[in-house]
């Protein structure tokens, strides 16, 4: 009874290979390819953003009561966005 259970484990759950140095190489380059990838798609929305901001920043300043809520809310938005980007950001470059 025990060989069978042994004998179905290790059909069941193979023993996996280690990965051949090739096989190494190329999923680091992969992953340093993806990081590359979204470091430059993170850097390129955080400008984005920080145009928004100019662009909020610099409208007229003769805005009524609410008019002048909503800027400050869509400043406020967009700065917490600014910084939860700028943090992955950072996260990434950590790893490079």
């Amino acid at each position: 009874m025990l060989r069978h259970l042994r004998t179905w484990l290790q059909r069941t759950f193979p023993k996996s290979t280690p990965p051949t140095p090739d096989q190494a190489q190329r999923r680091a380059a992969d992953a340093r390819s993806r990081r590359d990838g979204s470091i430059a798609a993170l850097r390129s929305e955080i400008r984005g953003l920080q145009q928004q901001i100019k662009d909020v920043s610099d409208s007229p300043e003769g805005l009524t009561g609410d008019e002048r809520a909503t800027r400050q809310e869509r400043l406020a938005s967009l700065h917490r966005e600014l910084e939860q980007k700028q943090q992955e950001l950072g996260g990434l470059q950590a790893r490079v």
